[in-house]
């Protein structure tokens, strides 16, 4: 009762609405134009929102019965109208890493110096901002109750894209909505690894794969091939990246997420991969892993060879593999450092 879903695969998208949730229907199919499965729901009239009603303020029950429904249905990406956009900004105060992708339609005015405010400075916070999801806000002129200026606030807290439509365009031209939630939540999240052997990328990954992100690596490849010797000869290494970046473009054009577990260890190789994905809308996250070369050297060093991520070194070719590291820079686009 109370939960209305709309179409069928992945991805699943929370869609948090504006008001009550009356004529949720109506109100979900401005977002018939995202692919895979919506969940819509009604304010107060699902168990998830049962459990929250200690709570006093209106806002914050919103925010943990959105999180309740996006935790029992999955939901990697929700679309917030207005009510709904403060309920998903809510919900990510508690998780930060609770959605990937998120469109936020209408921030309210009223209380953004307040709760809201508050919220979206706790998101933004050092030691929580590399959880933060991608996110578009989308706001409209000549509204009071949702001023433009608030959805531009909010996105530079959020670091995040912003379209101010014309007067009032959210509510008489929903063809337009529909266009740039589909548009934006159809782009698929691509994340280079970066880092020297030993470095921690593939652990890294692996979490990223837990969490239903594809994870391509030259060194599965490798395993499944039989191959145990590295470096690897220039051919071989040429075949096995030929493959990967035909299995890359396949994945973005289906609307996947993607993360290369290859070390990415120089600029210009960080570039070709980004010319690649670029004629496809994607624009690459780099995950450095900024490892210590004492560590990262006793990590290869304690290597067995027993696993697609063990692949042993020399000492010599593992302390050349770090000292010849091209660490990745902020102006190269979208950068998480992990020391």
């Amino acid at each position: 009762m109370g939960i209305l879903e709309r179409g069928v695969g992945e991805p699943i998208t929370l869609f948090a609405p504006g008001g009550d949730g009356d004529r949720l229907d109506q109100r979900v199919s401005c977002a018939d134009k995202v692919r895979g499965t919506k969940i819509g729901f009604v304010y107060g009239h699902t168990d998830h929102f049962a459990a929250c009603r200690h709570l006093r303020r209106e806002a914050d029950r919103d925010a943990s019965g959105a999180r309740a429904v996006a935790m029992r249905h999955g939901a990697t990406h929700a679309i917030g109208f207005s009510r709904g956009a403060r309920a998903v900004v809510g919900a990510l105060a508690e998780d930060p890493g609770l959605f990937r992708r998120v469109v936020l339609v209408l921030p309210p005015s009223g209380h953004a110096a307040g709760r809201y405010a508050s919220w979206l400075a706790s998101l933004t916070d050092d030691d929580r901002a590399g959880h933060v999801p991608d996110a578009l806000v989308i706001g409209h002129r000549g509204d009071r109750g949702h001023a433009a200026r608030v959805a531009e606030d909010w996105a530079e807290r959020l670091g995040a894209r912003v379209e101010i439509l014309p007067s009032r365009a959210v509510f008489t031209d929903l063809e337009q909505v529909a266009d740039l939630l589909g548009a934006f939540l159809a782009v698929s999240r691509v994340i280079f690894m970066c880092g020297p052997a030993g470095s921690g990328k593939s652990t890294y990954a692996r979490r990223l794969e837990a969490e239903g992100i594809v994870r391509l690596s030259f060194d599965t490849v490798m395993w499944e091939r039989g191959i145990t010797a590295v470096p690897l000869p220039r051919d071989a290494h040429d075949e096995i990246e030929a493959g990967l970046r035909i299995r890359l473009l396949e994945l973005v054009a289906a609307g996947r997420d993607v993360v290369l577990d290859f070390s990415f260890w120089s600029r210009r190789m960080r570039d070709d991969y980004r010319r690649l994905l670029a004629p496809s809308g994607v624009v690459p996250e780099t995950v450095y892993l900024a490892t210590d070369r004492g560590t990262v050297l006793a990590r290869v060093r304690a290597r067995r060879g027993d696993h697609a991520d063990a692949f042993q070194l020399s000492e010599e070719t593992a302390a050349e593999y770090f000292d010849h590291f091209e660490a990745p820079t902020p102006d190269e686009g979208p950068l998480t450092v992990i020391a």
